[in-house]
């Protein structure tokens, strides 16, 4: 992408300096409620997209919490292939990816 002198930016401004959290699927499933309905903000190829609450030292934060539905269709690769990509990065806009589950 141009700025408006013409000269390239960088749209990927910083690189993690920790790998992204893995959680379990209990806290998942304590974040959504069970993966509850009520609680769905979004649908996209991957699945569904939950509003979850996770507690990160000592402080409850809201948060995206992305699941990917077996029948959906992209597949497994595609979803850990964005999670790779998405853990080496933060920029304003883009949303940024606190960690994972990969229980279940």
């Amino acid at each position: 992408m141009d700025n408006a002198n013409g000269e390239a930016k960088n749209l990927t401004s910083s690189t993690l300096t920790q790998p992204s959290r893995r959680f379990t699927i209990a806290e998942i499933q304590s974040a959504t409620n069970n993966f509850d309905d009520e609680l769905v903000i979004g649908q996209g190829g991957f699945g569904k997209v939950y509003k979850g609450q996770i507690p990160i030292e000592e402080t409850s934060h809201f948060m995206a919490i992305k699941r990917l539905d077996s029948m959906s269709n992209q597949g497994a690769a595609e979803f850990k292939a964005e999670i790779q990509m998405l853990s080496k990065l933060r920029h304003c806009n883009l949303v940024s990816l606190i960690g994972y589950c990969d229980d279940n």
